[in-house]
């Protein structure tokens, strides 16, 4: 919960991210990529009347050594796709 002179530290999940693993599987998906957008969420966090102090992003690489993972990023980044798509 939020309180009055309170602070709230976040770190999302960036825009795009694990794509490049995704679409090699279920191929281009240029609609979904738009899906995350920082700037998009500090402005509706203003909007909520939050203060936004600071807003980064970052590109960082993924680098997976072992095929269950692979599979499970697959599978959670497949079903968070899907369930976007419903909305």
């Amino acid at each position: 919960m939020l309180v009055d002179g309170g602070t709230y530290l976040a770190q999302h999940v960036g825009p795009a991210s694990a794509f490049e693993l995704i679409e090699q599987f279920l191929g281009p998906l240029p609609r979904e990529r738009l899906g995350r957008d920082p700037e998009a969420e500090a402005r509706e966090a203003r909007a909520a009347g939050l203060d936004v102090v600071d807003l980064q992003t970052a590109r960082c690489r993924m680098e997976l050594y072992d095929v269950g993972a692979v599979v499970w990023l697959f599978a959670h980044s497949t079903r968070r796709l899907v369930e976007a798509r419903r909305r």
